[in-house]
């Protein structure tokens, strides 16, 4: 799965660079990564929870682990310290 975020990221960005003016690179490219992988692996644990094993709960991790994406993506931003770590152009 990791593997395939970054091919994918790569992929897209390489496609993006030809029409975009400012040019995406390595550490544009690391950070999409990075905010993609979060939510990806933590989707795919609870989604590989046995069925029958934890038939009670298993509905309810996979709606917690999506609710904690969506909180983490949209109000923490806590990419932020990414981004100031490796000082990334920030827009004003």
């Amino acid at each position: 799965m990791c593997e395939s975020v970054l091919v994918g990221v790569m992929v897209l960005t390489s496609v993006a660079n030809h029409v975009r003016l400012v040019r995406l690179d390595h550490v544009d490219q690391f950070i999409l990564s990075y905010g993609g992988l979060r939510g990806a692996i933590a989707f795919a644990l609870a989604s590989l929870l046995d069925r029958q094993q934890f038939h009670a709960t298993r509905n309810l991790f996979i709606t917690t682990t999506i609710a904690v994406i969506y909180f983490t993506n949209f109000v923490m931003v806590s990419s932020h310290n990414i981004v100031s770590l490796y000082t990334v152009k920030i827009s004003v």
